[in-house]
């Protein structure tokens, strides 16, 4: 059941519109000022808003410029009512985001084959929206399988040669260190280290593309305890021996746990 509701000061003309959209099969609200009707539109969220323009308390073009800046409202299809005296005011109201007026006096069966043809409409862009959101839904999740499949490829085939270049570095190291001085030992480890590092670069470069592509979820963060839980995890016994690590007061915060969790992993590690 379709809800509607009608903000109109003429009592009598509220009622009789009342009884018009129940017969109909609708649940009818009403509100005899522009105050009132935002207060209801707010907490009712109707389907459809039917509206008079000129009223006590909130004018119609008054109405609609609130009910369009706050969100839950901001997209409910809203017709203005008009007497042809207050048709100066239309232009107004649609510039407002109004999807559609009536003039007065209208008949019964105009009345409803206006707000039924409206209702139709937004129920048609609701459907083609949740279509277009599945299909991007679909196109993000493909392009995060490929995303995932490019970099097992990028880390297979970037690891590949370091671990080359690191097997021969240490053959070096191992069979010709004696014929090296203390400059061409140096220039060596020089090599073996820094072709750590860009490993380790890789790794850190992939494990944030696969965080980056899960769902965000902010939550509060204790950055004491999670700044001490990655040290804990990354750190050896033999290293806790050796580092005096200490983290002083630091203010929680709002986040993603696991992409704050890898800053910290890459600042401490």
């Amino acid at each position: 059941m379709k809800k509607i509701l009608i903000i109109e000061d003429n009592i009598s003309l509220n009622e009789e519109l009342i009884d018009w959209f129940t017969f109909a099969g609708f649940e009818a609200w009403s509100a005899y000022n522009g105050l009132t009707g935002i207060e209801l539109a707010s907490q009712l969220l109707p389907d459809i808003i039917l509206c008079d323009i000129m009223m006590p308390d909130r004018n119609g073009t008054e109405v609609i410029e609130t009910l369009r800046k706050n969100i839950p409202t901001r997209l409910i299809p809203f017709i203005f009512m008009t007497a042809l005296s207050g048709r100066n005011n239309i232009r107004t109201g649609m510039d407002l985001g109004a999807d559609d007026y009536i003039t007065k006096p209208f008949t019964r069966i105009e009345l409803i084959k206006t707000v039924s043809t409206r209702l139709k409409k937004s129920e048609n862009i609701r459907e083609l929206t949740d279509t277009t959101a599945l299909e991007r839904t679909a196109q993000l999740n493909f392009t995060n399988k490929e995303l995932e499949a490019f970099n097992y490829s990028v880390s297979h085939d970037l690891h590949a040669p370091l671990r080359a270049l690191n097997g021969y570095a240490n053959m070096l190291i191992e069979d010709y260190s004696g014929l090296l001085d203390s400059e061409g030992k140096r220039i060596l480890g020089a090599i073996i280290d820094q072709s750590k590092k860009m490993g380790d670069l890789i790794d850190d470069l992939l494990s944030f593309s696969r965080i980056s592509t899960n769902e965000i979820k902010i939550s509060v963060i204790n950055m004491h305890d999670l700044a001490v839980d990655v040290y804990n995890d990354l750190a050896s016994d033999q290293d806790k021996a050796k580092i005096d690590f200490r983290v002083l007061e630091i203010d929680s915060t709002c986040g993603d746990t696991p992409m704050i969790k890898q800053v910290w992993v890459n600042l401490i590690s």
